[in-house]
């Protein structure tokens, strides 16, 4: 079947139209602001998250001693910590960033960023020059879904890795490849590090978080700098409650 010019020109046209709508489509969904659970942070439950990471540094159990209950954080604790207290950890700017205890060790991560950053992150920061102000500056979501992964080295120190395993922008979900091209590099940073020497692994069940106690002596804790560099001690910038 001939279609001629006219025919092509009208399949060009249909063509151009359905990309059209798909781009506008994917970015109306990037723009959109997913269901993101803002809790309440209270002044008693950011007390208690400080009272349970004192705790945590205390002298380890020893060896011969039965194992103890574990530490549990609920997630209005570790929310209202963040909330309230925790300004930034190794450069990476995490007040405002909402985290979601999902059970079976997945933890999701909700954090804002103005539109100017992610445009930046993918290359496309001229276009922001021509949005009006009022975009440039609107919140976008990110949703960073995480397996919490306890690993042991043989010189005894264990570490945590949250492994992202989904990404999505606004309500548009995007290969979680991306995490280390389009997230900030601090952040990513942040979500590997090591345990003191008195905790043993962290486990996390719907709506809480539990760090078992481990028999050893002394205790670090040390969040990784970028792969092949020595880890440092962990610096976390607090404000007061």
């Amino acid at each position: 079947m001939r279609f001629g010019c006219g025919g092509c020109l009208s399949m060009l046209v249909i063509l151009a139209a359905a990309i059209s709508v798909g781009m506008t489509w994917t970015i109306a969904r990037c723009l959109g602001q997913p269901d993101v659970p803002i809790p309440a942070a209270s002044a008693a439950e950011s007390r208690r998250a400080q009272q349970k990471l004192a705790e945590m540094f205390q002298r380890p159990r020893s060896s011969a001693s039965p194992p103890s209950d574990p530490i549990v954080f609920s997630e209005g604790e570790i929310n209202a910590l963040l909330a309230r207290n925790v300004e930034e950890i190794r450069g990476a700017r995490l007040r405002g960033s909402v985290v979601r205890l999902i059970g079976s060790d997945r933890v999701d991560i909700y954090r804002s960023s103005p539109m100017t950053r992610v445009l930046d992150a993918v290359g496309l920061g001229e276009i922001s020059r021509y949005l009006p102000s009022a975009w440039r500056e609107r919140a976008v979501w990110w949703r960073i879904s995480t397996k919490v992964r306890n690993t042991s080295r043989p010189d005894g120190r264990r570490w945590v890795a949250l492994d992202v395993e989904a990404l999505a922008l606004g309500n548009q979900p995007l290969p979680s490849l991306l995490a280390r091209v389009l997230l900030d590099p601090k952040l990513l940073d942040t979500l590997r590090f090591e345990l003191p020497s008195g905790v043993e692994s962290i486990a996390v069940e719907p709506g809480r978080a539990l760090v078992r106690r481990a028999a050893s002596t002394g205790w670090r804790l040390r969040l990784p700098l970028a792969q092949g560099r020595s880890p440092k001690c962990l610096p976390i910038c607090t404000s007061g409650a």
